[in-house]
């Protein structure tokens, strides 16, 4: 004989199939959450090891301010050689 629920009269064994069939549905869907919340985490992992920190941008940004001050003194002393050279060879 069948159990019935009398407040909503659908036997039990059918509310029992919906049942499992919810929680395996909620299995699979919690399932892939979780994939994507690995992947996420990897994502996060990979930038936060990737990602230079501003101390060190600064620092880069510094040496190369330095870089480009050295370069600007040899192209004026190289550009007033040529006019000396073109003084000497013109006049």
């Amino acid at each position: 004989m069948e159990k019935w629920n009398k407040a909503l009269d659908i036997p039990v064994e059918i509310l029992f199939k919906y049942l499992c069939r919810d929680y395996r549905r909620e299995q699979a869907r919690t399932a892939e959450l979780e994939k994507k919340v690995e992947k996420l985490q990897a994502e996060l992992n990979y930038e936060r090891n990737n990602t230079p920190t501003v101390e060190k941008l600064q620092r880069r940004v510094s040496s190369l301010k330095t870089k480009v001050r050295e370069q600007e003194g040899t192209i004026k002393a190289r550009n007033l050689a040529i006019k000396r050279l073109k003084g000497e060879i013109g006049g």
